[in-house]
């Protein structure tokens, strides 16, 4: 009986380590960082404030509702909300009629304001308005930086489409990689802060690559389909932006709504229409071959309507790519079993001097480097027939003989 009571109360210990190993976003783990805040005044159509107006702020795509009423000011306020669109607002108060904001958008990192002035009438009457989502002048604090919400994400050009934190170099105020290095701190400084001050967080936890300190790079890849959107600040990041004097990026992942959603994608690179190098157009080279394939899907729905949602993407990525390398191999003299050296001796030409040295240059002949071997051996013609096979043929002296 005391086996038995004990594995009683371990099961739902059991169950509950396997549902939080399982849907780990059921707890909220995102900081302040990578969610929106919501805030305005409630009036009447005279100006005056509404005070203990009822404010209802519904995610249309899960269902999900706050409630919060106004202050005495008629103020209200919606803190650590998650960023996102298709938000709805509803105002309700006594006298009043019914006031919807519809097609709200949350930012990640910002604060929307979003005021609204309540008709007088009965209250089952219904004003609604669809919310004009335009930039507009950041009045809460004294950040500077840009939301880049999910369209602009697919349809603004990215590099391999790995790291979408990269767009911030469309901001003012950054150094981009075209200082001639993508070595230096300079490559992707911010404001003048170095390159690897900068900081990035997914879903508002650090994700820094410490080991590189690369200009926004992640530790893991951050596929854009599995973005939904990002901010940059580049000027006044607020406290619980960051650790650091650079650029700010604020990344936030999909989740799943209410209904299913998914796609499955392939992006294909060649050659065909990249030019070739200058290097390689003077030394004879032919364009190096460039084959990408990048291929992936994603889907996202409920597991339990309005309660509980998942998302899942994949990406791979296949490159079959030729490099150019600068390598040092036999010039063709030495292909052909003699020995080059430098001759000072009077009367050497310039006939026998190789373009790429003052020195004057003579040749062992095989016959002559088999007369001066003691056991009259000569080159050996595996190695020749050996370094003939494996080598390439010289086609720049510009590095040295």
């Amino acid at each position: 009986m005391f086996k038995q009571k004990r594995m009683t109360k371990a099961i739902p210990l059991l169950v509950m380590s396997l549902l939080a190993l399982l849907f780990p976003i059921v707890g909220s783990a995102q900081g302040t960082s990578s969610t929106s805040s919501v805030t305005g005044v409630v009036t009447d159509t005279s100006g005056a404030v509404v005070a203990g107006a009822t404010v209802t702020l519904t995610d249309t795509k899960t269902s999900k509702e706050l409630t919060t009423t106004t202050d005495d000011q008629g103020v209200y306020r919606f803190n650590q909300v998650a960023p996102g669109q298709g938000y709805k607002l509803t105002f309700a108060s006594a006298g009043f009629q019914t006031f919807v904001i519809t097609d709200v958008a949350l930012g990640v990192g910002t604060t929307e304001t979003h005021n609204a002035q309540l008709p007088v009438g009965n209250i089952s009457g219904q004003v609604e308005v669809t919310a004009s989502n335009e930039a507009t002048l950041n009045t809460t604090d004294a950040s500077i930086g840009n939301v880049i919400e999910e369209r602009r994400l697919k349809e603004l050009p990215i590099q391999i489409r790995s790291s979408p934190a990269s767009l911030i170099g469309l901001q003012p105020g950054v150094v981009g990689n075209n200082v001639g290095t993508t070595t230096t701190n300079r490559v992707g400084s911010v404001t003048g802060s170095r390159a690897d001050q900068g900081n990035i967080t997914v879903d508002g936890i650090d994700a820094n690559d410490q080991a590189t300190g690369q200009f926004a790079s992640t530790v893991g890849n951050a596929p854009i389909d599995a973005i939904q959107e990002f901010r940059t600040v580049s000027t006044n990041p607020n406290a619980a932006e960051g650790r650091s004097s650079g650029g700010q990026v604020e990344l936030v992942t999909k989740s799943g709504t209410n209904d299913f959603h998914g796609n499955v994608y392939e992006y294909n690179r060649t050659a065909a229409t990249a030019a070739n190098s200058f290097f390689n157009n003077r030394s004879g080279i032919k364009r190096p071959q460039l084959t990408r394939n990048q291929f992936g899907g994603s889907l996202g729905g409920p597991i339990l309507k309005d309660r509980l949602f998942f998302f899942f993407n994949y990406e791979g990525r296949r490159d079959a790519q030729g490099v150019s390398y600068l390598r040092t191999v036999p010039l063709n003299h030495f292909r052909n079993g003699s020995i080059g050296y430098i001759n000072n001796t009077p009367g050497c030409t310039t006939a026998s001097r190789l373009n790429t040295t003052p020195n004057c240059i003579s040749f062992l002949t095989p016959a002559q480097i088999q007369a001066l071997d003691p056991r009259g051996t000569g080159p050996n013609q595996a190695f020749l027939s050996f370094i003939n096979s494996r080598y390439p043929q010289a086609n720049d002296l510009t590095a040295g003989d």
